[in-house]
């Protein structure tokens, strides 16, 4: 089953069948292809369960924050990843 990831303005990542309105998609492929990942690459909040962009929640400012996400996704798409497709650096930014 393809699931999508995708994160929202405060850096949460989340799951489901499709990119909601005002999130921005990060990545899509079978699911524990994605689950993998996204474990392996975002961070993990305080609560041991959620993931985040990493630098997200720490920015000052809402540039700050585009910057961290643009950052991570040009690093998630400078390596190759298995059953995973990623959306375009930044293309919902």
């Amino acid at each position: 089953m393809k699931i999508y990831a995708y994160c929202w303005a405060t850096g949460l990542i989340e799951f489901g069948a499709k990119v909601p309105d005002g999130a921005i998609g990060v990545a899509y492929g079978a699911r524990a292809a994605v689950d993998r990942l996204m474990g392996a690459t975002a961070r993990l909040a305080h609560d041991n369960k959620s993931l985040l962009v990493p630098g997200v929640p720490e920015a000052s400012d809402e540039d700050a924050k585009g910057d961290a996400l643009a950052a991570w996704l040009k690093w998630l798409n400078s390596r190759p990843h298995r059953g995973v497709q990623l959306f375009l650096e930044c293309a919902n930014v």
